[in-house]
């Protein structure tokens, strides 16, 4: 019960902050974009999760082309060197030390986390402007409400085309060495990725991922589960614990990947892999849909309103989407 109230009391607290604080930071960071008042030196900040930094990376080679006088730069986690690296899009780039990041950590670390990182790169930068791009496009006020996704929106703010091309990333993969003989059994494997910083998995969630890997199972396909630390396994499955070079390999060869919304998914993107994607949030599954990625595999997302009844509902589209991949 606690539990519960605990979450509840979260979910509202995030919720008001959405609607109040960061909207205004994120109209005065557009307005000084707007406005022709930013220094030589663009700062793109990005010290949450993965997807969070594809997202800052995606459109910077394009805005770079459209503004030949602007110095482009990146500030990010020391544990993101190698993706930021398989950019050739910014003139200078900065580490910060690594740290906890996502949407399941409690708001005022969040906060904290923001403030010491803009101080740092202030400090770094003291003549540019910082910008942090996914809060500003996440959080721009309407952005539900007008049902824009992230990409439509970043292709505004800064001025770019509706046509304007986005750079994948060019992280090489690397051997496969975390499932035995994966060689030979690459195409009857999937990977289920139950976990999100930005979400957490419901009842109805989690009785769809033990849905799936019993049906995945029954049709002679092996399931594993990628986990992290002490994160557990879907009920059935083996885990899986790799680096993202690693899963980067193993997806460029498996059939499918099945998970919750999460910014694994984006890194995943340019391997072509299909993925049956669930969101349990609204504020994800407008702003943060797969479909401005142009994503070369076939990608199927569902949102659900975490009622024991919708996990039937899933399975259906499952079963479906199985059916057109012809699995």
């Amino acid at each position: 019960m606690f539990s519960k109230i605990k979450k509840s009391l979260y979910q509202f607290v995030k919720a008001l902050a959405r609607r109040t604080v960061v909207p205004v930071a994120s109209r005065r960071i557009e307005k000084k974009i707007r406005d022709g008042k930013d220094p030589d030196t663009m700062v793109f900040l990005s010290y949450f999760g993965i997807g969070d930094l594809l997202y800052c990376l995606s459109f910077l080679k394009e805005i770079k082309r459209v503004n030949p006088g602007k110095k482009i730069a990146v500030v990010t986690l020391e544990k993101y060197r190698n993706i930021v690296e398989s950019f050739d899009a910014y003139d200078r780039t900065e580490y910060i030390p690594n740290c906890g990041g996502g949407g399941n950590i409690f708001l005022w670390f969040q906060l904290r986390s923001l403030k010491a990182h803009l101080v740092h790169a202030r400090e770094l930068f003291d003549d540019g402007i910082i910008i942090e791009p996914f809060s500003v496009l996440a959080l721009t006020d309407n952005i539900l409400e007008k049902k824009i996704d992230y990409m439509t929106a970043k292709r505004g703010l800064f001025g770019l085309s509706d046509d304007a091309p986005i750079q994948y990333h060019a992280l090489k993969s690397a051997p496969v060495k975390s499932i035995p003989d994966f060689e030979s059994n690459c195409a009857r494997t999937v990977v289920l990725n139950p976990y999100s910083n930005s979400a957490t998995l419901s009842a109805a969630g989690e009785a769809f991922f033990e849905e799936v890997c019993r049906l995945l199972k029954s049709r002679a396909y092996t399931v594993y589960t990628n986990a992290v630390k002490d994160q557990r396994p879907v009920a059935g499955s083996l885990v899986l614990r790799c680096s993202l070079e690693e899963m980067l390999g193993i997806a460029e060869r498996i059939p499918l990947v099945v998970s919750l919304r999460s910014g694994l998914l984006d890194l995943l993107v340019p391997t072509g892999v299909n993925m049956f994607v669930i969101y349990n949030r609204l504020w994800h599954y407008i702003p943060a849909n797969m479909k401005g990625w142009n994503c070369p595999g076939k990608v199927r997302e569902i949102y659900y309103e975490e009622k024991p009844e919708d996990t039937e509902r899933l399975m259906t589209e499952f079963k479906r989407y199985l059916d057109e991949l012809g699995m």
